[in-house]
């Protein structure tokens, strides 16, 4: 028999937490269309540079778009449903596999954006 962790109520308000104020950060920098401040300071595009490009074409249904900004765009809401549950989604060794392609993904991804970047 599969025993089901349930989940701490405390765990779940302080995930909640971090989620609401990643989402304010996220909306002040889109409603004051600030620059990201790793470009602004170090010069070089940042691991996410593009993936509120990539999303706002996303919400156009412009996928190709989406991809041209930011190729991980789609990545961001499987890495949110691993961050909210405490146990495995599929299992641990292929739930590893799949961070971490993820995490190599972003680093071909921000390989490319500096190769643009500089290329200019």
């Amino acid at each position: 028999m599969i025993k089901i962790k349930k989940p701490k109520i405390t765990k779940i308000k302080y995930k909640l937490i971090a989620l609401g104020g990643y989402s304010l950060f996220l909306l002040v920098f889109r409603l004051f269309n600030l620059p990201c401040f790793y470009l602004e300071f170090f010069n070089i595009p940042c691991p996410g540079c593009g993936m509120t490009r990539a999303f706002d074409a996303a919400m156009h249904l412009d996928i190709i778009g989406a991809f041209s900004h930011h190729l991980m765009f789609w990545s961001v809401p499987v890495v949110f449903i691993y961050l909210f549950l405490d146990m495995p989604v599929i299992s641990k060794k292929a739930d590893r596999i799949i961070l971490i392609s993820i995490g190599i993904g972003f680093l071909i991804n921000w390989g490319f954006a500096i190769f643009r970047h500089f290329s200019l």
